[in-house]
């Protein structure tokens, strides 16, 4: 299991899925942390398809996917350009009972990017705050992603507010995010005076 998790590292994903087959030929059986293992390496390499046949290989052995399962799986449809079906896989999650953390419901706002979906993300922030989730860093960064590609800088703005009052702290990515959905709708005295805010708030700007 430690050598599938080093190849994810590393970005070796086909020997990580590799592993798994060689564990069979030595006798030893693959648990719910080694198929974890190769799935997350398949989502650090955006390989969709093989996370998604490991993740229904693993429900066929009869092994029960964990939390870290469904969300490297999530996240590699993300990654993966499969936005619809990495929702689809949240619906099948809530279908299933499944209790959602943070990080599935990121992975799961990052596949909102199109500009189409923005009321998707919002829903989905939404629903985290229901079941007693706090949106964090990752939450608000992936939403002005969204809110950018929308066109709803204002909505992006909003999202800046609400990571204050969140408690998150508002680092230069969070505040490039807002400028970068900001500028791209052609306000560029918002922009301008976010980055004044950005400066005053001791956050040093990068070159992004």
């Amino acid at each position: 299991n430690s050598a599938i998790s080093a190849c994810g590292k590393a970005g070796e994903w086909q020997r990580a899925v590799e592993l798994l087959d060689e564990m069979r030929t030595y006798g030893l059986k693959p648990d719910v942390v080694s198929y974890s293992a190769a799935i997350s390496a398949c989502q650090e390499s955006g390989q969709a398809e093989v996370a998604l046949e490991l993740l229904n290989e693993m429900r066929e052995r009869g092994l029960e996917p964990n939390m870290i399962t469904y969300c490297s799986a999530v996240s590699a449809l993300s990654k993966g350009g499969h936005d619809e079906r990495a929702l689809e896989l949240l619906d099948d999650l809530r279908a299933r009972g499944v209790e959602l953390n943070v990080n599935t419901y990121n992975a799961a706002i990052s596949a909102c990017k199109s500009g189409s979906q923005w009321k998707r993300a919002l829903a989905l922030v939404d629903e985290m705050r229901h079941r007693g989730l706090r949106p964090d860093a990752i939450t608000y960064t992936a939403m002005m992603t969204v809110y950018e590609r929308a066109g709803e800088w204002e909505r992006a703005l909003g999202s800046l507010r609400d990571a204050r009052l969140d408690g998150v702290e508002i680092d230069v990515i969070l505040y490039n995010s807002a400028m970068t959905a900001c500028a791209r709708a052609g306000e560029w005295l918002v922009t301008l005076n976010l980055l004044n805010v950005m400066r005053r708030a001791g956050v040093q700007p990068d070159l992004s």
